[in-house]
């Protein structure tokens, strides 16, 4: 009589299933929110490159800027153009709306583009980061937490041309990159921080106003 050989899983096998999902989705799921919220800001930022590129067209028509974005959409001149170096260059872009570090890229490529901060009305945000409670390592988690956080992470930060969140006690212990941060530009005036709940509110309101708005 033969008995016919069947060979499953063990418990140990689906249990390591179970935690290699478990690990996957808790990478995965916070960087789809961030590309999300990414693209909202993008978006965000676009749009209004385009109502600036609007109403400098509009302003040498009609010697005024227009009240209402109907109004720029009537004349002709709201037309969503994705800024780029050679539309900077050409002019087709002449000012841009966007963020300091992404600008200071263009200027690196294009010496002639200049870098303005507004001195009393200048909008910033933060990289959040998070460590998930839940991890299988938060130990090893804080400690690149540690590092985006140390002087050396910070000046990496400053390299690429964002502010460090602790620049300003950075200068004082002298561990700042002087090179790097004379780079930066000058803020003089107070700068708004949009909370999370804040810039949450501002897009909903965006996506349900934004197409009226326009005509």
């Amino acid at each position: 009589m033969k008995i016919r050989s069947t060979k499953g899983f063990t418990l140990i096998e689906l249990l390591i299933v179970v935690a290699i999902i478990g690990i996957i989705a808790a990478i995965a799921v916070p960087g789809l929110l961030r590309a999300r919220m990414s693209g909202n800001e993008a978006s965000a930022i676009g749009s209004m490159r385009a109502i600036n590129t609007a109403q400098q067209n509009y302003s040498q028509q009609c010697q005024g800027y227009a009240i209402t974005l109907p109004e720029l959409k009537a004349a002709g001149n709201f037309l969503p153009v994705d800024p780029t170096p050679a539309t900077i260059e050409s002019g087709q872009t002449p000012v841009v709306i966007d963020w300091n570090y992404l600008n200071a890229a263009v200027t690196k490529k294009l010496p002639t583009w200049q870098l303005v901060v507004p001195p009393d009305n200048a909008v910033a945000g933060y990289y959040y980061q998070a460590i998930n409670k839940d991890a299988p390592h938060p130990a090893a988690a804080r400690l690149w937490q540690e590092f985006l956080y140390s002087d050396e992470g910070q000046n990496l930060f400053a390299v690429g041309g964002v502010r460090p969140v602790r620049a300003d006690n950075m200068m004082a212990d002298g561990t700042i990159d002087k090179a790097v941060s004379d780079t930066l530009p000058i803020i003089d005036g107070p700068v708004t921080v949009p909370s999370p709940d804040q810039t949450k509110a501002a897009s909903k309101y965006l996506a349900d106003n934004w197409a009226k708005a326009i005509g």
